[in-house]
């Protein structure tokens, strides 16, 4: 019985993951149905499974899938837009934008009852009266996750990272009007020059111009923009406002990695490793672009680094 089911619990997580709902639901419940006894009670009454069932047929109207393509359609939004929220390249420059367009994704879906193409035709083969539950339901799944989103993210033009959303360069230039107002929210005004600060974004915008020619422009995320501005001319002023505003994560999720490297590095077996090693090898995991083949061969190459790779001082 145990054997029996660990089996289906796997089964369950690993068949019915994202984009996988289509093709495996009905191998899924043929083969619960078959092992009887041996399929979890909690499963047989989530899939809702009959006692008798001896047989699935692919052309019998299952309400339960209609549940889960509805899931594995609508959960592929939050995905994404976790993984965008999440990565390495998004700066708080483009939060407000992202979660903004995330809303208006939720809220356009319940507007207009759109559900997944998939979804939309398992409902027609419902009963008229497990259709229109379902449909409430659905509305209902988004209206929550709407209400929660609004309660917990700031989407008025008095949330600071409203005001800083020029900083992305998205329109191909920066005005001096924008700049005050991001060094106002930010507290910044006594720390530059608010007079040269204006002469900086003439002169930013003469670079802009031409930089925003290139095809690779649109591509760039906010730091690769201003670092090919900030590599063509001096602009002390906007660099400080720049360099401030960068500096703020835009999530947990860069310094979450960043402990689960470090929890890899600094085991049991290695226990001994100084803070220092920890923090080098930290930095050259997170930082060097190389492949392990060049890397390889700039550390032969390099005696000092050798020398003290084998010295004894970098621990305890």
């Amino acid at each position: 019985m145990s054997c029996g089911r660990t089996k289906a619990e796997a089964l369950v997580t690993d068949v019915l993951a994202p984009k996988a709902v289509e093709e495996n639901w009905i191998p899924l419940k043929s083969y619960l149905v078959s092992i009887g006894g041996d399929c979890p009670r909690h499963h047989r009454t989530l899939l809702r499974l009959a006692e008798d069932a001896d047989e699935v047929k692919e052309d019998d109207p299952d309400i339960v899938e209609v549940y889960l393509l509805f899931c594995n359609n609508i959960l592929s939004v939050f995905e994404a837009v976790v993984k965008k929220l999440e990565s390495n390249d998004t700066t708080s420059v483009e939060l407000y934008a992202i979660m903004l367009s995330f809303l208006r994704q939720l809220a356009k879906r319940r507007d207009d009852e759109f559900y997944g193409y998939l979804t939309r035709q398992k409902l027609q083969q419902l009963s008229p009266s497990d259709a229109d539950v379902a449909r409430e339901e659905f509305t209902a799944f988004l209206n929550t996750a709407i209400s929660y989103i609004e309660k917990w993210f700031d989407f008025s033009q008095d949330n600071w990272l409203f005001h800083i959303q020029p900083l992305s360069l998205s329109s191909g230039s920066i005005s001096y009007d924008d700049m005050v107002k991001v060094s106002e929210r930010l507290h910044l005004i006594g720390r530059i020059n608010m007079d040269a600060l204006y002469d900086e974004c003439v002169t930013a915008n003469s670079v802009l111009e031409h930089l925003t020619k290139h095809e690779d422009w649109v591509s760039k995320g906010t730091a690769e923009r201003w670092m090919a501005v900030l590599q063509q001319v001096e602009i002390p002023n906007i660099l400080a406002v720049v360099s401030f505003v960068l500096s703020i994560p835009s999530s947990t999720g860069y310094v979450e990695r960043v402990f689960s490297l470090m929890k890899n590095k600094w085991s049991d077996v290695r226990n001994r490793c100084s803070v220092e090693l920890m923090k080098s090898e930290l930095m050259i995991t997170l930082n060097y672009e190389l492949s392990c083949t060049d890397f390889y061969t700039a550390v032969v190459k390099d005696k000092q680094l050798l020398a003290t790779a084998r010295d004894q001082r970098k621990y305890k």
